[in-house]
């Protein structure tokens, strides 16, 4: 499961109607088009298993702590666990 701070409230005044800026809407839509076009059977991304958005997490604790202050609610992908994957790291 990914949770995600936002932080996103309403749309201000100099963003464009018409786009959307929602990064958890974003990320699901991607997600859900990659298993809808059959790259997550095919194993070349995990598997999308499903989204939770703007939950409560005080239901969670304690896991979910570091989002009991938050402005706005949390959102939630639910991925395929890959154990053997690596962190990716920066260098340079």
């Amino acid at each position: 499961m990914e949770v995600e701070h936002h932080e996103r409230g309403p749309r201000r005044y100099y963003e464009p109607e018409g786009r959307e800026l929602d990064i958890h809407v974003l990320q699901t839509t991607a997600y859900t088009r990659l298993k809808e076009k059959g790259l997550c059977d095919c194993g070349i991304v995990p598997d999308f298993l499903g989204s939770m958005g703007n939950f409560d997490p005080t239901l969670c604790q304690p896991d979910l702590k570091n989002f009991r202050g938050d402005e706005y609610p949390p959102s939630a992908m639910f991925l395929e666990y890959i154990g053997t994957l690596d962190t990716t790291r920066r260098s340079g």
